[in-house]
């Protein structure tokens, strides 16, 4: 009995053994065809492992689970028929090479957006291939690391180990093309609706194919995010959601952007605007992109792609104003920094400038060309502003290009700017003259000027004044204006005007006779001066043009200090007529004469103010000459200055807010000073600099002239409103006496 019972058990067993379905446990690929970056091939048969063992605990009391040889045997020949393994090349390998087994669990790993995929199915090989009784699909979703993938594969297994009659669901007959629709969409890749578009071209799901190949082809660009992929897309999808929407073309621009730039992307000869369908449209699109975008690219992208566009002389504008804007804020940064070093208090600062020879081209004069040079360097040191570096020190060329400059060779001579320039001609000459930010390795301004030779240095100082705009936010017109003095050699007098730095000298009137204390109009047009031609001391007006000189007062005694009215027809003179010098005011068109002060003292050296209304002048009426200023309106007066034994020549500031004067101090030598009206504070520029005397502002109130025999004889110096920048501009032959500044001309 006993046996029999063995025997029957056995033969139970054995039934029960043989009822069992065999399966395959088949490896698993990247569906993608390549291995993850995250998952090495490695990694993923570790993984396998530990799929097959947890699967076996779990199938081992419902299949008969194949030998390793004998799965060895399938995979090898899988993977020797196909590359790329899908559902369908496993089920026609599989029975194609008569497997001994009646199911197989298969699975693959997609990557998805930035996650992956993992699907197992468990293929009836029985059943039909699209028979929705087929197979068993189980999907989880995991982030690349060993532990998420392994509970995605157990969730998986746990998934298609259910019931038995959940394993094989019965559900209602499909279609072919309708299983084939809802396998591809629960795949949520590519591939599976390439497979179902290539089986059904006319299928009931071709729309959405189109639609989702669209979608997960535009996800992929964006992630990939190169022009390649991009151009693949509209290629693809000339109508598809990132086409019409621009974004594709856009992604596009933007990458040959980056590439033109040097930041990365891909070079492409034409952006895919310019390829694409409905041109038309794209042109408003891109022309919408643009206008959001708003820069000099997204606009420069447009016309690239459409020359002749609907916004393409929009586009054009909106550079220039974009450019121009860009170069504005540029230069205002640059400003900002620049001033920076620059002190308020006028102090000399340390940006260093270097003002290279200009480069004589064409038959330039070379003489003209080292003028120009000269002028620059005059122009920048006189502000106080710059350090004009030596010309020895320069390690490159004046001949080099604007476009080859060696920065790093004027870093070492310490340059933080740098101006060169290109004289061309020497009758009608033109220059070429820009300013570079060394350290930058850019220029910020660069201009041509053409003119005659007489006239090329006017082009120099607007290019100059430019420049200490940009650097110092100061307007600075000083350049635009002449000097006149009088000069005296030997017994004779000389009434000369000259530029600003002392070049240009121009003789209008020569005597052997005294001449005294030159004054500009208003309008610049005539000079007013003391001669004593006719032995009296009369005051005269010369024609600057013309030369022509005629009589303005001839009284009796002095006629002298002539100071011009805002209106270009008063002024106020110094007349000893009735006895006393007092002072008056005259005006020229009808010769009609009012005196102003009424004093027991001497009163003499009359100043206008800008506006017309105040005059400032020298008297002794309190015991030694000191400066005072009248109320011209009530004629009020009061006194200004309280310190040292003789002050004189006062003179107001263009804005009215200061008088420069010149005093004599405790050794006995005149000083320049300058008082704030304002505070009535004083402030001195020279001093122990020989005598400096006769200050005249500069019509922009940036600079100082006076005559100073500090080097000898008396010449002709130039200092900035702060004394901390002073250079000689003028040396002749003769002694240069009492200077007085042009207005603007």
């Amino acid at each position: 009995m006993k046996k029999i019972a063995a025997l029957f058990l056995l033969f139970v067993s054995f039934q029960l053994f043989a009822e069992k379905p065999r399966i395959a446990i088949l490896d698993f690929e990247d569906n993608s065809g390549t291995l993850s970056k995250k998952l090495t091939k490695a990694q993923m048969q570790a993984e396998r492992k530990v799929l097959s063992i947890y699967f076996r605990k779990q199938v081992r009391n419902k299949f008969i689970i194949l030998s390793d040889s004998e799965q060895e045997a399938i995979i090898k020949k899988m993977k020797k028929e196909s590359t790329r393994l899908d559902r369908n090349q496993v089920y026609k390998i599989a029975t194609g090479m008569g497997v001994s087994a009646d199911k197989i669990l298969y699975t693959t790993i997609v990557p998805f957006g930035r996650k992956y995929t993992v699907t197992s199915e468990l293929i009836d090989l029985e059943r039909e291939i699209f028979d929705d009784e087929n197979s068993m699909v189980g999907t989880a979703d995991f982030d690349g690391t060993q532990e998420s993938l392994r509970e995605a594969l157990r969730t998986i297994v746990d998934q298609l180990m259910g019931n038995e009659e959940e394993f094989i669901p019965q559900r209602p007959k499909k279609s072919d093309d309708q299983f084939a629709c809802e396998r591809a969409r629960s795949l949520r890749e590519p591939t599976g609706w390439i497979a179902y578009k290539k089986r059904y071209s006319n299928g009931i799901c071709i729309e959405e194919a189109d639609r989702e190949l669209d979608k997960m082809g535009c996800e992929l660009a964006k992630e990939r995010n190169t022009v390649e992929d991009w151009e693949k897309y509209l290629e693809r999808h000339p109508n598809g959601v990132c086409a019409v929407s621009m974004e594709a073309d856009m992604a596009i621009l933007k990458l040959k952007r980056q590439k033109k730039s040097g930041n990365g992307g891909n070079s492409v000869s034409n952006s895919g605007i310019s390829g694409s369908n409905n041109s038309s449209i794209r042109d408003a699109k891109a022309c919408e992109y643009a206008k959001n975008e708003n820069s000099v690219d997204a606009w420069q992208d447009y016309l690239d792609s459409f020359p002749d566009g609907e916004c393409s002389f929009e586009a054009k504008g909106n550079i220039r104003k974009l450019k121009k804007e860009i170069d504005e804020q540029e230069k205002k940064t640059v400003a900002e920094a620049v001033k920076y070093e620059i002190p308020n208090d006028g102090a000399v600062a340390e940006y260093n400038m270097a003002v290279s020879p200009l480069a004589v081209l064409d038959g330039a004069d070379a003489a003209h060309a080292s003028e120009i040079s000269s002028a620059i360097e005059k122009v920048l040191d006189i502000t106080g502003y710059f350090k004009v570096l030596d010309k020895n020190s320069f390690l490159e060329k004046p001949e080099t290009a604007f476009k080859a400059v060696n920065f790093k060779a004027w870093l070492d001579v310490g340059a933080n700017g740098l101006i060169k320039g290109t004289i061309r001609g020497k009758d009608d000459v033109e220059l070429e003259l820009a300013f570079f930010d060394v350290a930058k390795g850019k220029a910020l301004i660069q201009k041509k000027y053409s003119s005659k030779a007489a006239h090329a240095k006017k082009s120099v100082f607007r290019f100059a004044a430019e420049v200490i705009k940009l650097l110092s936010g100061e307007e600075m017109k000083f350049m635009f204006s002449k000097i006149a003095f009088v000069e005296k050699t030997g017994e004779k007098y000389s009434l000369v005007v000259t530029n600003f730095d002392g070049s240009g000298r121009k003789e209008l009137y020569s005597t052997s006779k005294t001449i005294l204390l030159p004054e500009w109009s208003a309008d610049g047009q005539k000079i007013f001066f003391t001669s004593q031609e006719k032995n009296n001391p009369n005051l005269y007006s010369i024609d600057v043009k013309t030369t022509q000189i005629k009589i303005v007062s001839a009284y009796d005694g002095l006629n002298v200090s002539a100071s011009a009215y805002p209106d270009n027809k008063t002024i106020a003179l110094c007349l000893s007529k009735d006895g006393n010098s007092e002072i008056y005011s005259l005006d020229t068109s009808t010769n009609e004469l009012k005196r102003l002060t009424v004093d027991a003292g001497t009163d003499t050296a009359p100043g206008i103010s800008p506006n017309g209304q105040e005059m400032v002048f020298v008297s002794n009426r309190t015991g030694n000459p000191q400066i005072y200023k009248m109320n011209l309106t009530d004629l009020t007066v009061e006194r200004l200055t309280n310190q040292g034994n003789y002050n004189q020549d006062p003179e107001y500031s263009p804005d009215g807010t200061k008088v420069a004067f010149s005093g004599r101090g405790e050794k006995y030598q005149f000083d320049l000073f300058i008082i704030d009206l304002a505070t009535r504070q004083i402030s001195r520029l020279t001093q122990n600099q020989g005598k400096n005397e006769s200050p005249t502002f500069s019509p922009d109130g940036k600079v100082i002239g006076f005559s100073s025999n500090r080097n000898g004889k008396s010449r002709l110096f130039l200092s900035n409103v702060s004394g901390t920048k002073q250079i000689e501009v003028y040396s002749g032959e003769g002694e240069v006496l009492t200077p007085s500044w042009s207005p603007m001309l």
